[in-house]
């Protein structure tokens, strides 16, 4: 047997905490007496407790204990036994005094020393345990009512942390181009609130390319600024017709084939989107004073004011769609705009719309940019919950825009438009639809859809004190044509195939138009769904 005792039962047990499990590193023997103390002391107290722990042990004891040859012992001193220094022995014993597994004598009553006061007597020991137990238990902190200050902090703590929820699930369900569906009541009930805006438009002899990819920049409008008195009214120069809207109830221009060319989406059903608007005005604001852009830049075929880009793009010489460039100091004021919730919600809205209302031309967007984005995932669209790949921010003060064609742009796609600021939209701030002879109040906060590379789109004039901002959300028809030319240039793509397969692509390419036509929603078939 070694010179240690193993742990006796009740002690493993819980009944006698280990932190004095250190007592028993001892010799053997004296670990036995000193358990057998311990369970009298603990287990089963005496009435008169020992004063102190060795008054029972074989040293004091006047009965005599077996002899033992000293020479064969093992003996460990007080003064080397961490176990009996912990224990609050005495001074150290002499070098013939030790304890052993046989004790040769036993001295007298008379000649033991016991201390008046040991600190590991029973009494002290139990207290001792006692007071550990009750430092283990943890007490309840008191209750105390929360102060203005702290009941705000908890409830913005609260709020956070639902931002934070709502972020992260957004953000998995925008990992990827989807073809997310708007709830079925919400959409019924908002096509349902359409009103038709009839024209005598012929969308099908618009000026488009001979491939059906881009449109053509051809006819005469007048350039600059253009005032509402020039456009509306008996004594008007153009005698166009002036549609009134509160950019809240969706209205739809409908051209003579009974074609949705224009949709006036208007905005949710949010009591807090005037906040959202004035918020994403500030944005713009803020990053009008950020931004650097070259003076001979402010200054464009659209009009004059600032402009950022950003997404990806193909045109232009360009060799394969790539991300639009912008400066260091540009490229984080945009990633501040499309990080930002109130431009995060325009945007869904406006490609919610496009949904809504043309659930085949936004398939077809999905498909065929979602390709380009699995081919090439370098490319990034502004927003993950848009389906448009591309977005300018025009940052005024006064973004009023002459008339122009986007004509780079798909000729029977859309483009989302949304005004911003603060201004009067009855006096100014109208989108004129040059090619429907039709000028339409656009409050702020709104967004309206228009095939932007077919139809000539301008701007009325806002006063000189007013402000006016504009995000637009769009596709280059040339993202399309790499796509279906499998993702190279024209020359390439026709040097790769035979004689039969460039009689079909010069088919397809005269019949694009009209398939484009067809993938833009009908009157009936929308009245219908």
């Amino acid at each position: 047997m070694d010179g240690s005792q193993a742990m006796p039962d009740y002690i493993s047990s819980g009944e006698i905490l280990p932190e004095w499990t250190g007592l028993y590193t001892v010799s053997s023997d004296a670990a036995i007496q000193l358990d057998s103390l311990l369970k009298a002391a603990f287990l089963k107290p005496e009435a008169n407790p020992p004063d102190d722990l060795f008054d029972l042990s074989p040293l004091t004891s006047p009965e005599s204990s077996a002899p033992s040859t000293p020479s064969t012992s093992r003996s460990t001193t007080a003064s080397h036994s961490p176990s009996l220094q912990r224990m609050g022995a005495g001074p150290p014993c002499s070098p013939s005094s030790h304890i052993s597994h046989g004790i040769t004598s036993a001295p007298s009553p008379a000649n033991a020393t016991t201390p008046s006061s040991h600190p590991f007597s029973a009494e002290l020991l139990a207290a001792k345990l006692d007071a550990v137990a009750q430092a283990r238990i943890k007490k309840p902190r008191p209750s105390r009512a929360l102060t203005k200050a702290q009941k705000k902090r908890k409830v913005a703590q609260k709020a956070r942390c639902r931002d934070i929820r709502k972020k992260q699930r957004l953000d998995a369900s925008e990992a990827s181009y989807s073809n997310r569906t708007p709830p079925g009541d919400a959409r019924e009930r908002y096509r349902g609130a359409a009103e038709p805006i009839f024209m005598s438009t012929n969308t099908k002899r618009a000026k488009v390319a001979g491939t059906g990819f881009v449109g053509l920049d051809r006819g005469s409008f007048p350039s600059g600024v253009v005032f509402l008195d020039d456009l509306v009214g008996e004594g008007s120069k153009y005698k166009f017709l002036l549609q009134k809207w509160d950019g809240r109830t969706p209205m739809l221009v409908v051209d003579r084939d009974g074609r949705i060319i224009a949709i006036l989406a208007g905005r949710p059903e949010d009591p807090t989107w005037n906040e959202v608007q004035r918020e994403a005005a500030q944005l713009l604001e803020e990053a009008r004073c950020a931004c650097r852009v070259p003076k001979k830049s402010q200054h464009h075929r659209r009009g004059a004011f600032t402009t950022l880009r950003c997404g990806f793009s193909h045109g232009g010489g360009q060799t394969s769609p790539q991300n639009l460039l912008n400066s260091k100091t540009n490229a984080r004021v945009i990633d501040r705009l499309n990080n930002s919730t109130p431009m995060r919600r325009i945007a869904g809205f406006g490609s919610s719309v496009f949904q809504s209302w043309a659930p085949d031309l936004h398939q077809y967007y999905v498909d065929k940019l979602g390709a380009l984005q699995q081919r090439d995932p370098t490319l990034k669209r502004p927003f993950q919950n848009s389906v448009f790949s591309s977005t300018t921010y025009n940052l005024g003060p006064r973004t009023v825009c002459e008339p122009h064609l986007d004509f780079a742009n798909l000729p029977f796609g859309y483009c989302a438009i949304t005004a911003l600021g603060d201004f009067d939209p009855v006096k100014g701030g109208h989108i004129v639809l040059w090619e429907c002879k039709l000028v339409v109040e656009f409050p702020p906060g709104s967004t309206i859809l228009i095939p932007s590379s077919i139809i000539h789109h301008s701007n009325v004039a806002v006063a000189k004190d007013e402000v006016r901002y504009s995000a637009t959300q769009y596709a280059a028809g040339g993202l399309f044509r790499w796509a279906e030319h499998g993702f190279q240039l024209t020359e390439a793509y026709r040097a790769s195939l035979t004689p039969f397969e460039l009689a079909e692509l010069d088919r397809r390419n005269e019949h694009r138009w009209a398939v484009g036509l067809s993938l833009m929603p009908r009157l009936p078939s929308v009245s219908t769904l």
